[in-house]
């Protein structure tokens, strides 16, 4: 029996005033280990950086175009309106336009970077799964990152790891979900499908990854994280970046869902649907609702002045590390439904870059 044949990668870096960081990534792209037996290509677009951003791309892919033996990297202006999907959907066009039929495109942030063999990972994941139809790598927040592109510390020592109790639990639910091939809400920091679906992310829709999941889901294939492909995202530190970072991201959630009806036709399909839909806009009311009722219930049962145990229990809660935590998310929730409500956003994107 023959072996299978090296499933090629097309990679879009979409970017916008990403001078601090671009550098770094590509250095990184360029040490990862890349599929054998296959040519890929990595695509950065700028998206009306005025940084810089474009000319250090091009001058780090002249410097290293010889030393690269499959991976070529082309640097391209965003003619589209201004937005990271019209980036995306800019450089999945010159994927498409380049006389390369990559097997796999998909994304990844300018500010991640990847553990050496992450996209061997994600590979061997499409071609062991036919029916896999999109899949993320995991993510790991650190405190910093090298400016070299390598996995380590900005000091350059060993990375020193950031991630919270939140980061845990959404990370066992991705590893339940992607066991069925279910996964919902993929990491677009680096994010593969193949071509042949035919999928783009939607112009004007922020959470371009979940999008893109509803899209591949909705056709019948299957979507996963695949937990040994990883990458390495500085975490935000608290503070008004980390708020903004929380609401935008929360935003963008509450939108993607305009205009789309379902993800497949299964019992776990429809559960999953509601779930998300719907859960996150209700959580606010229904975690402050159910102090609300338990006052109620202990008044009618017994005094008013049992009543009182409700909100002491509710300040017992948020007291502790997990109710205060519980309570800012609830908080950043809140104000997002209603400011999506409002405001729909658009696919733009502004962060400070560490």
């Amino acid at each position: 029996m023959s072996a299978a044949r090296t499933l090629s990668i097309g990679l879009v870096v979409p970017c916008r005033d990403e001078a601090a960081v671009v550098v770094r990534k590509l250095a990184n792209l360029a040490a990862c280990e890349w599929p054998d037996g296959a040519r890929h290509r990595v695509v950065v677009v700028d998206d009306g950086s005025r940084d810089g951003t474009a000319e250090l791309a091009r001058e780090f892919a002249r410097d290293t175009a010889s030393s690269l033996e499959r991976v070529e990297i082309d640097v391209v202006t965003n003619l589209g309106a201004p937005g990271k999907v019209s980036a995306l959907r800019t450089g999945l066009d010159v994927l498409s336009n380049h006389g390369g039929e990559y097997d796999l495109v998909g994304t990844t942030d300018a500010d991640v970077c990847l553990e050496p063999r992450a996209l061997v990972e994600l590979e061997r994941a499409f071609a062991a799964t036919p029916s896999l139809g999109l899949a993320c790598a995991s993510q790991r927040f650190v405190a910093s990152l090298a400016d070299d592109g390598t996995c380590r510390a900005a000091d350059g020592r060993e990375l020193v790891d950031a991630g919270g109790r939140y980061d845990r639990l959404t990370a066992a639910v991705r590893r339940f979900e992607s066991r069925r091939d279910k996964l919902f809400s993929a990491h677009g920091q680096l994010l593969l499908w193949r071509r042949e679906l035919g999928v783009a992310p939607r112009p004007g829709v922020a959470a371009d990854d979940i999008d893109l999941v509803i899209s591949v889901r909705s056709l019948g294939a299957g979507t996963r994280m695949v937990a040994d492909a990883r990458f390495l995202e500085p975490k935000v530190p608290a503070g008004p970046d980390r708020r903004s970072q929380e609401d935008r991201r929360a935003r963008a959630y509450f939108a993607v869902f305009e205009g789309r009806t379902g993800l497949g036709r299964g019992a776990f399909d429809r559960a999953q649907w509601l779930l998300y839909r719907h859960l996150p806009r209700l959580a606010p009311r229904l975690w402050h609702g159910s102090f609300v009722l338990l006052a109620v219930v202990l008044g009618l049962l017994f005094s008013p002045w049992w009543a009182l145990l409700s909100p002491a229990l509710w300040a017992i809660v948020v007291a502790t590390p997990v109710g205060r935590d519980l309570e800012r998310l609830l908080r950043v929730v809140a104000r997002a439904s209603r400011e999506a409500a409002a405001h729909p956003g658009g696919d733009r994107w502004e962060m400070a870059r560490r």
